[in-house]
């Protein structure tokens, strides 16, 4: 689309830089809210790690 007008082209950078922003700041909390996922579950899977390491040890010593 070509824009003539100069106060439009402007409407539309403008309009063009805030979409950008918005779709970079959902990005980003995505991202963040994906990491957050990963970490409790790896969290998770490191209790249940120790949780049976202890549960073996305790078999072994009886």
């Amino acid at each position: 689309m070509l824009i003539k007008d100069n106060y439009t082209k402007s409407i539309a950078d403008e309009n063009i830089a805030s979409t950008s922003k918005e779709i970079a700041r959902v990005v980003a909390t995505n991202v963040s809210s994906s990491l957050h996922i990963v970490d409790d579950l790896y969290d998770s899977s490191m209790e249940v790690v120790v949780a049976k390491t202890s549960k073996t040890k305790k078999k072994q010593n009886n």
